[in-house]
C-alpha cells in the first residue's frame, strides 16, 4: 500500500543519490494502475492529501488519469480515438456519472427512418429470419423467395459521448443466382471491414458424398442495398474458400463462425455413422486462406468462447447428453503446420482455383491441446440439466466504433444452465434412465416423467479467474514435462516416446465458490420455442426481472406462487439489474451509493431485499456491484381491450443485450415493429 512515513529507513532512502532512487512516478502507467487497483478509492484519496508527489502524479499526468478512468470502467482505447486525451477523459467521466445515476437516453427504430423505409421497400411483409439473430443484426428473406434473396440487417450501437450515432443498415448479401446454397452462418467485424458468410450446397446428394462448403469474405463497405454482388475483401488472399475437410463418407455441417483478429473460428459437425456425431473446432487465417488448427472435442455440441489468440473455452450448449456440463479450455495453434503427406485427408483443406491462389494449395491442421477442465457442481438430486449456453462479454467484432471498447482482461464469461425438477410416474428415477456412458437411454419413456419446476442459473466468471486457472494448469503441465525429461536422462534403457500430459481437472470447490458469482432465476430462459439468454458486455451482465417473476429458493421447489421482487417494491413494471464484476467499480460503489446523490446503484445491504434468493451467498466472494434501471417497455402495460377482470400482461422479452453505453431489450411480435427494439444508452 502507498503511504507516507517518518521511519528512519525512509530517511536513509531519501539521502541516497537521486539517480539510484526509483520513485512511484517512474513506474509505467500499466504497473501503476495495477498497484492502484488493489487499493480502495478512499485510500488513494488519503494518499493524495498527505503526499505531494503522489498528488502531483495523479493530478498532473492527464494520460495517467485517462488510463485510470478507462480501467475503472473496464475499457481500453477504441479504434477511432481521434479526440484529444482531455476531451476523451471528460466524456468518459461523464459517461461513468450518467451510467451510475441511470441518466439514460432511450430510442427505438423510429430513430432510423431511412432504415425503416429501405426495409419496407425491399423486404415488406411477410418476412422471416433464416439464421439466429445476433446483437449485431440478423439476415432476412422474403417468404416467397426462399434463400435466393438475402438481406443483412446490421446494427452498430452508437456512442453519444464519443459523438458517434448508432446506425442500422440493410444490405443485399445474395444476388439471386445461387438458390442452391443454404446459409449456415455469418459474422461481421466492423473494425476490419469484414463480413463472412458460410454456405453449403443444398442440392440432394448421395449419402456418401460430402456437400460442398464455401466460406466467403466480403468487405462491409462493399455491401450495397441493391442486388449488386458484394465486393471481396481486399485483404483476403482467398476471397472464397472451398472446403473438402473430411472424408466424403462423413457429411458435415458448419456452425458458429467467429472472427478473432486475422483468424476465423468454425465449429464443424461430422456424421460418423450409427447416429454418432463428432465435433471439431477449426481455426483459419482468413487473410492467407490457411487452416491452422483442428481440434476434436468429442461428441458434445458446444459454445466456443475465444479467450485470446491462444486459448478457447468450450462449454456444452443446447440439450447436452451429459448429466451436467463442465468448462474445458484448449490451447490452439495459430500458426500453420508444415506440410506433411502423412496427415490424413480430414486434416487438409483445399482452396478453389483463383487468380490469387493455387488449386493444389494444402495446409495441415495442428490439433489443439486440452489444457484443463473446470468442473461445475452436479445437478441436485431429482433435477436435470435441460439446456445450457455460454456468452462472452468480450465481443470486439460487435462493438461500437467509438473511442472506448471493452477491456478483455476485465470482461466476464457468463454460463447459463437451465434446470428442471423431474418426477417419475413409474418405477425408478432419472438416474435409472442413464446408460453406462452417462447418456440418456433413448428407450426410456419420456411420458413417464413430469417437470414440476424449472429455474436457471447464471454463473459470472471473470477472465481473471480463468487466467489464474490456465496459468496453474500450464505450470503443472510444464513441471510434468520437466520431470519426464529428467527421468529420460536418468533411464538406462531406451526412453519411451514422450506423451502429452493429461489435462488438469479442477474440482468446483477449488475454483468456483471463491472465483465466480452465482445467480438464480426462477422460471426458464429456455422453452420449446424461445431462448432468452442475456448477452453481457465487458464485466456487466443484465439480469431482467419482469412483474410476474418470482425468486427461487431451495425451500420452494414447486410452482406455488410467491411474491416477486417487483411486487415487494410496489413498482410492478419490471427492472433491468446490471451486475458488474469489475473490482475497481465494486470497491468504489459503496461510497457512491451512500453519497446522497441520485444513483442507480443498489446498496450492498439491500441486494437481498431487492432480489430475494437471486444471489447465492455461498458463491459470491468476488467483488461486484448491482445497478437497477427500469425495464424500457414500449408503452406502459395496458389493461384495456381484454376480457373484464383479465388484465393484459406486458409483452414478452426475446433478448437483452448489454452494450458499451447501455443495453437493448427486444420484445416479441406483439409489439409494433418500430418499437420492438428499445435501447437505453448513457
Amino acid at each position: 500500500m502507498i503511504a507516507c512515513t517518518s521511519d528512519p529507513t525512509a530517511l536513509q532512502h531519501d539521502i541516497l543519490p537521486k539517480a539510484n532512487r526509483l520513485e512511484i512516478c517512474d513506474l509505467p502507467d500499466d504497473v501503476l494502475i495495477l498497484v492502484l487497483s488493489s487499493l480502495h478509492p478512499q485510500d488513494v484519496a488519503r494518499c493524495i492529501l498527505v503526499c505531494r508527489r503522489f498528488s502531483d502524479l495523479i493530478h498532473g499526468d492527464l494520460s495517467l488519469q485517462y488510463d485510470i478512468e478507462l480501467a475503472i470502467n473496464g475499457m481500453v482505447d477504441g479504434h477511432h480515438n481521434i479526440l484529444p486525451v482531455s476531451e476523451r477523459l471528460h466524456r468518459l467521466r461523464q459517461y461513468s456519472s450518467d451510467f451510475s445515476s441511470g441518466a439514460f437516453h432511450r430510442q427505438d427504430l423510429t430513430a432510423h427512418p431511412d432504415y425503416l423505409r429501405e426495409e419496407r421497400d425491399l423486404l415488406g411483409w411477410p418476412r422471416r429470419v433464416i439464421h439466429p439473430t445476433k446483437p449485431s443484426g440478423a439476415i432476412f428473406t422474403k417468404v416467397d423467395q426462399g434463400d435466393s434473396s438475402l438481406y443483412l440487417s446490421h446494427f452498430v450501437p452508437g456512442c453519444a459521448l464519443a459523438g458517434i450515432p448508432s446506425s442500422r443498415s440493410l444490405f443485399s448479401v445474395r444476388d439471386g443466382v445461387k438458390p442452391d446454397l443454404a446459409l449456415k452462418g455469418w459474422a461481421v467485424d466492423d473494425a476490419q471491414d469484414l463480413f463472412v458468410m458460410v454456405e453449403m450446397i443444398r442440392t440432394r446428394m448421395p449419402t456418401n458424398v460430402t456437400p460442398n462448403v464455401y466460406i466467403r469474405f466480403y468487405s462491409l463497405n462493399g455491401l450495397k442495398v441493391d442486388t449488386v454482388p458484394p465486393a471481396p475483401h481486399p485483404a483476403a488472399a482467398c476471397p472464397v474458400m472451398h472446403l473438402h475437410p473430411f472424408d466424403p463418407a462423413k457429411p458435415i455441417n458448419v456452425f458458429q463462425p467467429q472472427i478473432v483478429g486475422p483468424h476465423l473460428i468454425l465449429e464443424i459437425h461430422v456424421d460418423m455413422g450409427a447416429r454418432q456425431l463428432s465435433y471439431f473446432i477449426d481455426v483459419y487465417n482468413w487473410k492467407t486462406g490457411e487452416i491452422v488448427s483442428r481440434t476434436n472435442i468429442g461428441k458434445l455440441f458446444v459454445a466456443i468462447v475465444p479467450l485470446d489468440e491462444r486459448y478457447l473455452l468450450v462449454f456444452p450448449c443446447a440439450r447436452t447428453p451429459e448429466r451436467h456440463p463442465d468448462l474445458r479450455i484448449y490451447r490452439v495453434s495459430f500458426a500453420p503446420s508444415p506440410l506433411a503427406s502423412s496427415q490424413p485427408s480430414w486434416a487438409q483443406v483445399r482452396v478453389p482455383d483463383d487468380s490469387r491462389s493455387s488449386p493444389e494449395a494444402i495446409a495441415v491442421a495442428a490439433p489443439g491441446r486440452h489444457v484443463c477442465t473446470l468442473q461445475l457442481p452436479p445437478a441436485p438430486p431429482g433435477e436435470r440439466v435441460a439446456w445450457s449456453q455460454a456468452k462472452s462479454g468480450d465481443r470486439p467484432s460487435e462493438e461500437s466504433a467509438g473511442h472506448f471498447r471493452a477491456d478483455a482482461a476485465r470482461s466476464l464469461v457468463s454460463l447459463y444452465i437451465h434446470y428442471e425438477g423431474v418426477e417419475r410416474r413409474g418405477q425408478g428415477g432419472y438416474d435409472s434412465q442413464l446408460n453406462e456412458d452417462g447418456d440418456e437411454d433413448e428407450d426410456g419413456d419420456e411420458d413417464d416423467e413430469e417437470v414440476v419446476y424449472a429455474y436457471a442459473m447464471h454463473l459470472l466468471v471473470p477472465r481473471a479467474t480463468l487466467a489464474a486457472q490456465i496459468q496453474a494448469a500450464e505450470s503443472a503441465s510444464t513441471s510434468s514435462l520437466r520431470q519426464a525429461g529428467a527421468e529420460d536422462i536418468q533411464a538406462t534403457s531406451q526412453p519411451e516416446p514422450r506423451t502429452i500430459p493429461l489435462a488438469l481437472v479442477v474440482p468446483w470447490v477449488d475454483w468456483g465458490p471463491r472465483g465466480t458469482l452465482r445467480l438464480y432465476q426462477r422460471g426458464a430462459l429456455f422453452d420449446s420455442e424461445h431462448i432468452v439468454v442475456p448477452a453481457p458486455f465487458g464485466s456487466r451482465l443484465p439480469f431482467v426481472v419482469v412483474p410476474d417473476s418470482y425468486p427461487f429458493s431451495e425451500e420452494q421447489n414447486d410452482l406455488e406462487r410467491a411474491p416477486g421482487p417487483e411486487e415487494s417494491t410496489g413498482t410492478g413494471t419490471g427492472s433491468v439489474y446490471v451486475f458488474d464484476v469489475n473490482p475497481l467499480v465494486a470497491r468504489g460503489s459503496s461510497r457512491d451509493a451512500t453519497s446522497g446523490a441520485t444513483t442507480a446503484i443498489v446498496d450492498a445491504g439491500d441486494i437481498e431485499k431487492a432480489l430475494p434468493g437471486v444471489v447465492d451467498p455461498e458463491c459470491a466472494a468476488i467483488p461486484y456491484v448491482v445497478y437497477r434501471f427500469p425495464l424500457p417497455y414500449p408503452d406502459p402495460p395496458s389493461t384495456d381491450g381484454g376480457t373484464p377482470g383479465s388484465p393484459v400482461g406486458p409483452p414478452e422479452i426475446r433478448a437483452v443485450t448489454m452494450s458499451m453505453a447501455g443495453f437493448t431489450v427486444q420484445f416479441d411480435d406483439g409489439v409494433e415493429y418500430e418499437k420492438r427494439f428499445q435501447t437505453c444508452t448513457a
